[in-house]
């Protein structure tokens, strides 16, 4: 009993640090940039207590229905539609769009 114990609780730590990772860092406020590589269009991130609050594309808003820390950043999405993974570089966020249209990177930085 004693084993599984010791193995309970160092899942539990790990899973914990690898949250507290991304939580670690400041994202809170509102991130700006451009979308795509061909035609870029500007995108809006706004991020409060650690979680995405708002998103939009060209000042269009999007659901948000879900937002979570990642060990290297945030995963954040409406679960249907579009998913979007932030991570840190320097002092801006890189991002990863995956939507209905394909998949297309941006650069963030925080207005």
């Amino acid at each position: 009993m004693t084993r599984l114990l010791q193995i309970l609780l160092v899942g539990v730590a790990l899973t914990s640090a690898g949250s507290a990772c991304a939580a670690d860092t400041n994202w809170d406020g509102t991130w700006s940039g451009n979308l795509g590589k061909q035609k870029p269009w500007p995108v809006t991130v706004v991020i409060t207590r650690g979680k995405v609050v708002q998103f939009s594309e060209k000042g269009v808003p999007f659901d948000v229905r879900f937002s979570n820390p990642t060990a290297t950043g945030i995963t954040f999405g409406d679960g249907s539609n579009y998913e979007v993974e932030l991570s840190k570089a320097g002092n801006a966020v890189s991002a990863e769009v995956h939507g209905r249209l394909g998949t297309g990177p941006a650069r963030l930085t925080r207005s």
